[in-house]
């Protein structure tokens, strides 16, 4: 695969920086939003366990969503760093060409297919072993 010329970086940046506008803004919603208040107010007029149950339950769902926006504005901010150093588009592993094609569909990627699945069965193996 060829580099990106200037117009695909324009492109991917705009996209990132988008998706960074929008991933705040729900962030801050979410934080400061009357859902936000609700749940709290439920939470205090909890008066048996299925009730408790759905509240603690919307309290974790708010939690790994924010968790998730907040994994995704990293790597958003790394795409757009490795933009200034002239380095997007390459793997931060191998130093290859990512397809034009898992940029388009992720433009935050940093690393190439190969190198993304090795990544992941790297990190799921980390996470069946058991600790002692």
């Amino acid at each position: 695969m060829v580099d990106l010329d200037k117009t695909q970086l324009q492109k991917f940046e705009a996209q990132l920086r988008e998706r960074q506008d929008f991933l705040w803004n729900d962030i801050a919603g979410v934080l400061k939003s009357e859902g936000h208040d609700n749940l709290v107010e439920l939470s205090g007029q909890v008066h048996d366990s299925a009730e408790e149950s759905v509240a603690d339950m919307l309290a974790d769902l708010d939690i790994a969503v924010l968790g998730n926006e907040v994994a995704e504005l990293k790597d958003i901010e790394l795409a757009l760093l490795r933009m200034r150093s002239a380095s997007y588009g390459r793997c931060i592993d191998c130093g290859e060409a990512i397809e034009i094609k898992r940029l388009e569909a992720s433009p935050a990627a940093g690393r190439c297919i190969d190198c993304q699945e090795r990544f992941e069965n790297n990190q799921s193996e980390r996470d069946q072993t058991p600790s002692m």
